[in-house]
């Protein structure tokens, strides 16, 4: 039988993985809204087991690579070689031990950390973060902690003592520094809300002891703002404040902070009899309409769509066609618009994938790749060194990125564990 680091083994798991990928796009939109049936259930399980398999492979193949004379097994003879492993792509300013009081603040949000290290050999696969950060969720809950208590931030990579870390329901560990900035960025940016690591939301509860009373204040007015689909802002523009429905009264809110009325439908100063809606709500809707923009049918937020098929998921967390408007799996329009499935096909061939321009049939091949792939969970990502841009928040990173092995989408450090 191949061992566990057999290449063909690592291929077979990879091709079984593509096979499930392929049968659940053919499942989409078949079943009923809301209601998954068991194949889907059982199909997800199975794509969740393969990615973790194929993980483990990676992470030992890497851990052979780079500490040839330790042995890989589960026991306590194998813990010296993985502290070792820790140490050796901690950055130089971490200090283990048992006080942080000297521990070098982390960067200022938005500022790109260079990985622990850039000598690894093979695939581009980021040491620093370990198995975990590169696999998919595990199934059992959160990871248990390590045997020293000594671990990484996933957002800086310094080295953490158990007294001082933060740990996300996924079993990453923040140190407080990245959790107050991660959790900061939540309130303004309402895609990082509520802030989550790996798809699972952080309870405030559970990390409250890090952050300060502003920013726990902060966060529970901006979970009342962002869970009103309609919301009606204060129309003094040196005001602009959230008015929350219990201040809200026949179509008429109050400001509370500057003691402005402002009108629920218009969205301006409050004015007496029917409200005559937006005067210039005809003439947004006429631009939008000329730049091929669409609406979200429960906010009436407006939303571009630039790359992708035509299933939109609002900031509001409403899903509806790109094409029409309606919600999702209410209409008979088609999924993709073949212009801007070329577009990212070709996109992809540039990049070098599916045989590149010397490929006569890679733009086809890619087309069909992201047919496949488009609802992708993001489970297996691989480090790329090299300066380019987040397809996410459109960012651009001049040393490094992560590249989704399922769908390639292109994500940096924030976006891949606390946005998508």
């Amino acid at each position: 039988m191949a061992g566990n680091d057999d290449p063909s083994l690592l291929l077979a798991l990879q091709l079984m993985q593509q096979d499930l990928e392929e049968i659940k796009s053919k499942l989409k939109g078949k079943g009923r809204e809301g209601d998954p049936d068991d194949l889907a259930l059982a199909l997800e399980m199975q794509s969740l087991n393969l990615g973790s398999q194929i993980q483990c492979i990676s992470d030992a193949a890497f851990c052979r690579r780079n500490f040839p004379q330790a042995p890989i097994a589960q026991s306590s003879a194998a813990q010296p070689a993985a502290h070792g492993l820790r140490r050796r792509f901690a950055p130089e300013p971490a200090v283990a031990g048992p006080s942080r009081q000297t521990r070098t603040p982390p960067p200022a949000a938005g500022a790109q950390k260079e990985p622990p290290s850039s000598s690894v050999d093979g695939p581009n696969k980021l040491p620093g973060e370990g198995a975990k950060a590169l696999g998919p969720e595990a199934p059992d809950g959160p990871a248990a902690p390590e045997d020293d208590q000594n671990m990484d931030c996933v957002s800086c990579f310094a080295l953490l003592d158990d007294q001082s870390v933060a740990r996300a329901p996924c079993g990453h560990v923040y140190c407080p520094g990245c959790l107050a900035h991660l959790v900061q960025d939540a309130t303004a940016d309402e895609s990082l809300f509520p802030p989550r690591c790996c798809k699972k939301p952080i309870p405030l509860d559970s990390v409250k002891q890090f952050l300060t009373d502003e920013l726990i204040l902060e966060v529970e007015a901006k979970q009342l703002e962002f869970n009103v689909v309609d919301r009606t802002y204060c129309s003094n523009t040196e005001c602009t404040s959230f008015i929350p429905p219990k201040d809200i009264v026949a179509d008429r809110g109050h400001c509370q902070l500057c003691e402005t009325w402002t009108c629920t439908i218009c969205k301006h100063a409050s004015h007496p009899g029917l409200c005559p809606d937006d005067p210039h709500k005809a003439e947004i809707l006429a631009i939008a309409k000329e730049e091929g923009w669409q609406q979200c049918y429960a906010c009436n937020h407006l939303v571009e769509l630039n790359t992708g098929c035509n299933h939109m998921t609002c900031r509001c967390k409403s899903e509806f066609c790109y094409v029409c408007g309606k919600k999702w799996k209410t209409c008979d329009c088609e999924q993709w618009d073949e212009d801007r499935l070329v577009e990212r096909a070709e996109l992809l061939v540039n990049r070098g994938m599916f045989g590149g321009r010397n490929n006569a049939d890679a733009v086809g091949r890619a087309q069909r790749h992201i047919r496949r792939n488009h609802q992708c969970n993001h489970l297996n990502w691989e480090y790329r060194a090299g300066a380019a841009r987040c397809d996410e928040c459109r960012d651009h990173l001049s040393k490094f990125l992560f590249e989704c092995t399922g769908c390639h989408i292109m994500a940096c450090h924030r976006c891949r564990h606390n946005r998508l």
